[in-house]
């Protein structure tokens, strides 16, 4: 009996560490998105390393899975996995993910050929215009729920860029950093072809988002709020924004 006790004691203490580390642990799925999120970046990008530096703060492990947006947000959505690293927030989202406090801005800007004047003044300037969206995502109720001009879906920002150039679409509207950043890395030779309309059309904060049905899902939105008030206050997270070029405020 005695050695029954020893044997169920040992396992006990060899289990626990894994148990606490489980709960410790925090699955991340994210799509390619440069620069904030980065798979041909050493340390997974700006949102990437944002996240992980806040949860290391609170003795948190990350574990980062890249797939396409859709099932990303689906799989956050219904819990199969834990967090979206990089959320926007719309009230529709709002009824199923709990969100983080923002941690910095991005901002969504028209896209136009070189050369092909536009100015932005309200929705009705996108009047009988094709504009170019990425699918499953959302630009702000206005836009989406517009009736006054076309918007075409695709999967990838490159192919929008593409098809504005081969004048089948007339702009599109994209993450300006994400725009310079991608084509940069994939084809330089489209920038001289573009041109960013300024002033932004909307900025839009960034958070982690994670089910509301979710188990944890308070813990971990506490948990990410806090380390990130104390990588703001140590100073880690202007140094990650400045390694991206990303001017800090």
């Amino acid at each position: 009996m005695l050695r029954f006790f020893l044997v169920l004691s040992l396992m006990f203490f060899i289990s626990f560490p894994s148990m606490a580390s489980y709960e410790k642990s925090i699955t991340v799925v994210a799509d390619d998105w440069p620069p904030y999120v980065d798979t041909s970046h050493p340390r997974g990008g700006l949102c990437i390393e944002v996240v992980k530096a806040a949860f290391k703060a609170q003795g948190y492990a990350i574990e980062v899975i890249y797939m396409p947006w859709p099932r990303a947000f689906h799989g956050v959505k219904y819990g199969q996995y834990d967090i979206l690293p990089n959320a926007w927030f719309t009230q529709e989202r709002g009824k199923f993910f709990n969100y983080s406090l923002p941690y910095m801005t991005s901002q969504l800007k028209f896209i136009a050929r070189k050369g092909e004047h536009f100015e932005f003044e309200n929705i009705s300037s996108l009047d009988n215009k094709t504009v170019g969206t990425i699918s499953g995502s959302s630009y702000g109720v206005e836009f989406d729920q517009a009736t006054n001009f076309r918007k075409s879906e695709v999967t990838n920002m490159l192919q929008n860029i593409k098809m504005l150039i081969a004048k089948r679409i007339d702009l599109v509207l994209e993450e300006d950093l994400t725009l310079i950043t991608k084509l940069r890395q994939d084809a330089p030779d489209l920038l001289e072809k573009i041109e960013v309309i300024e002033p932004s059309f909307r900025k839009l904060p960034l958070h982690i988002a994670i089910s509301r049905n979710h188990i944890r899902s308070r813990e971990i939105t506490t948990a990410f709020n806090l380390g990130l008030a104390k990588i703001k206050t140590d100073g880690t997270l202007a140094l990650i924004k400045k390694s991206y070029g990303v001017k800090v405020r």
